[in-house]
């Protein structure tokens, strides 16, 4: 057994074999990322009392402990409550673009 190990071991320092293998494991942390990012549709067939929709997502999101947070440097919570307030406004005026939903 160790000697599969050692072996197995060994593969890596050939070049064209570790180059396939990160290249192999970038594409899964890839596509793993597209389908977080996406919402992972397999996910959401098998637990649909967990889909929200925009409003709860943001009904949740104004209870959360990152609500008075910025999510980047360049934003001030006054430009965060702004987009708060542009979503709000497209819901009561009915604006907000069909893809959304």
């Amino acid at each position: 057994e160790e000697l599969e190990v050692l072996e197995e071991k060994k593969k890596f320092r050939d070049p064209n074999h570790l180059k396939l293998t990160t290249g192999n494991l970038l594409q899964n942390v890839c596509k793993r990322i597209s389908d977080y990012l996406d919402g992972d549709l397999e996910m959401a067939a098998k637990n649909p009392d967990l889909l929200m929709d925009l409003d709860k997502e943001l009904e949740l999101e104004e209870e959360s402990e990152w609500a008075d947070q910025t999510l980047g440097k360049k934003a001030s919570i006054q430009d965060e409550e702004n987009w708060r307030d542009i979503i709000h406004v497209m819901f009561e005026e009915d604006t907000m673009p069909k893809h959304v939903y």
